[in-house]
Order: structure tokens, then C-alpha cells, then sequence
């Protein structure tokens, strides 16, 4: 399933933690690049679109757990810094297009996650225009 992210620009790493946790691979990060998208009052965006893994969804509905592969690199400190997943996984709404309610919009305190189709028809719901370069 191909799942697109909208992430608020102070949530990037964090989000990049959850991706971590949730991709199954350790090669696998996500790369949020600079925050190039705005809703209509101003709040800027990073956007990101994966394929993810069929029990993906099953994944982010419960606490996460340390991924198989993660280890610790220095005293208590691993490659994946579980506790900002965490706070990306409670702050995310998923939305998948055969649910009977609308696509969530972005919000400046929400990972907002649409599922299960094209990214650039999960773009046009999100309703994000890009920022062009040099606007203020």
C-alpha cells in the first residue's frame, strides 16, 4: 500500500523516528525534504510517500515496539529513538479512501497520513500548494 505524509515542518524528526520504527528495514529512512508545502492560512508542510508493508496500519494502531533490527549504539541510546515515534504515532491520522468519511486536511500538530492510492491524488486532498521559491 502506498501511504502519503503530511507533516508539519516541527515535526519532521519525529516523523522520521516513526518511519524508522514502523518500515521494517534499517536501510529504509525517510527523508522529509525541506518543507516546501502550506495550507490555506500559512502553516508550512515536508511531504513523503512510501510503499509500506500490508499489515502497516495494524503496525500504528498500538504502542510501538523496538524494531528486530534496532540496536543500541551507545549506553541507552539505539538507532531508533523509540519515544519521538511515539509521539509522531499518537499525533497521526491515517486515512484510507474506502472509509465513509472525508480525507482529514492537514493541521500544524498532525502527522496526517493518507493511504491506499496515488500520491498525487492524496495531494489534491490534502488540498497543499507548493511554496514557491523566494515567497515570503
Amino acid at each position: 500500500m502506498r501511504v502519503t505524509f503530511s507533516c508539519p515542518e516541527p515535526m519532521i524528526s519525529d516523523a522520521r523516528e516513526f518511519w524508522k520504527a514502523t518500515a521494517g528495514d534499517p536501510m529504509t529512512t525517510i527523508t522529509f525534504a525541506a518543507s516546501l508545502w502550506q495550507d490555506l492560512v500559512g502553516n508550512v508542510y515536508a511531504l513523503g510517500s512510501f510503499e509500506v508493508a500490508a499489515d502497516w496500519e495494524e503496525t500504528t494502531r498500538s504502542t510501538l515496539r523496538r524494531p528486530p533490527w534496532d540496536r543500541e549504539v551507545a549506553s541507552g541510546v539505539y538507532l531508533v529513538n523509540l519515544a519521538a515515534a511515539e509521539r509522531a504515532r499518537k499525533s497521526m491520522v491515517l486515512w484510507l479512501p474506502h472509509w465513509d468519511t472525508p480525507a482529514p486536511l492537514p493541521r500544524p500538530d498532525t502527522l496526517t497520513v493518507i493511504g491506499g492510492m496515488d500520491s498525487r491524488l492524496a495531494l489534491a486532498l490534502l488540498g497543499l500548494t507548493k511554496v514557491l521559491p523566494g515567497a515570503s
